[in-house]
């Protein structure tokens, strides 16, 4: 990580304030933002140092340098943040490089052989940059229509 933004290191951390990270760690940053979300639990600060995480965090990187090989960090981003990208957890989802494909069916956002990697525009990192850094929130369990009776009748 660095405190300076580079070539390499471009994208703004959400997790280490005031520090860029590379395509890849963004893009991990992201795929731990949706397990954090469906396990119901929160990614503390530097979380890939944390015991929990350290592992999963490992073996996205090395999934998200294979998919950086073939696509822009922007396609993936925005297929993450696509609606069928939502509650994928993992970039080894077989279906992750169909949704990719579906939100981005030009040539020249694929990069790799014959492409041309697009860098993230104005816009998209103004978009990013200007969203509030929020943990994701704990899942509640549902109550039944038995307890909700039982809560408001007082009764146990």
């Amino acid at each position: 990580m660095a405190k300076k933004q580079t070539d390499k290191a471009r994208y703004p951390s959400k997790y280490s304030p005031g520090q860029f990270i590379s395509a890849a760690q963004y893009i991990c940053e992201t795929i731990c933002e949706h397990k954090a979300r469906i396990d119901g639990k929160s990614l503390p600060v530097k979380f890939w140092e944390d015991k929990e995480w350290a592992k999963f965090y490992k073996d996205q990187i090395s999934a998200a340098n294979k998919l950086l090989k073939v696509y822009s960090c922007a396609a993936i981003i925005e297929g993450l943040n696509h609606w069928k990208g939502k509650k994928i957890y993992s970039l080894r989802a077989p279906w992750l490089k169909e949704i990719i494909d579906e939100v981005y069916k030009k040539k020249d956002i694929v990069a790799g052989d014959g492409g041309i990697s697009m860098p993230f525009s104005d816009e998209f990192m103004e978009r990013i940059l200007s969203k509030p850094i929020i943990a994701a929130r704990p899942m509640q369990a549902k109550k039944g229509i038995k307890s909700t009776l039982e809560d408001i009748d007082g009764t146990t």
